[in-house]
């Protein structure tokens, strides 16, 4: 299973950069929508927790992204 992915927030604070995230912080990721070479066969986006620092208590925040690119 592919590990890593490159992402573009679409909301949050960092609405519009990139960030590379592990996939497993991707909701519901769907490895089906990514073509051979790891790139998205149609617009893709899906919820993504932000997981910066240290893990709150009540669960890291989730924003949407754009899936970019997996490996």
């Amino acid at each position: 299973m592919r590990k890593l992915a490159v992402v573009q927030w679409v909301s949050g604070e960092d609405a519009g950069m990139y960030s590379e995230v592990k996939t497993e912080a991707i909701r519901k990721y769907d490895d089906t929508k990514m073509d051979d070479d790891g790139y998205p066969q149609t617009d893709y986006s899906a919820a993504v927790e932000w997981q910066k620092g240290k893990k709150p208590k009540h669960g890291w925040p989730v924003y949407m992204a754009s899936i970019k690119f997996v490996s």
